[in-house]
């Protein structure tokens, strides 16, 4: 017999001898903030990029929770516009899921309606959390 509400039984041997294991509840990370900032030439801060989340996990599975994703532009007349700014949580395979955000970052100029771009970027910003509860970040921008 097996208590359900407190125990996952499985056999552990040959004579099909019981062994009672602990169900485990799920534990939550803290909220966690990752940032990346960017800079000109000059050693300026162009823009930061922010994503906030935290994961909650049980040793077998792992669901990501997004809190707030946003960008910040910094010095006087900044020219960078952002384009198809995405955010949110995922599950990116059975024992892994991430929060990210992602958008096209641009300036250039615009002569008659035809629009030049001097400089473009994709970003993403990515938290991933394994059925552990190890978290990694990493950014992308080409």
């Amino acid at each position: 017999m097996t208590n359900a509400n407190k125990y996952n039984t499985q056999s552990s041997n040959k004579n099909n001898v019981m062994n009672p294991q602990w169900v485990v509840p799920p534990a939550y990370t803290d909220p966690i903030k990752y940032s990346v900032s960017w800079y000109n030439y000059l050693g300026w801060k162009l823009f930061t990029v922010y994503t906030k989340g935290y994961f909650g996990y049980d040793y077998n599975t792992v669901e990501a929770y997004h809190i707030d994703s946003w960008y910040s532009k910094y010095i006087v007349f900044n020219p960078w516009e952002v384009s198809n700014w995405h955010e949110g949580a995922r599950q990116t395979s059975s024992t892994t899921a991430e929060v990210y955000c992602d958008g096209r970052f641009s300036w250039g100029y615009t002569i008659s309606g035809n629009t030049i771009k001097v400089q473009d970027k994709y970003i993403e910003l990515d938290m991933s959390c394994n059925k552990y509860g190890q978290v990694t970040k990493s950014y992308i921008d080409n």
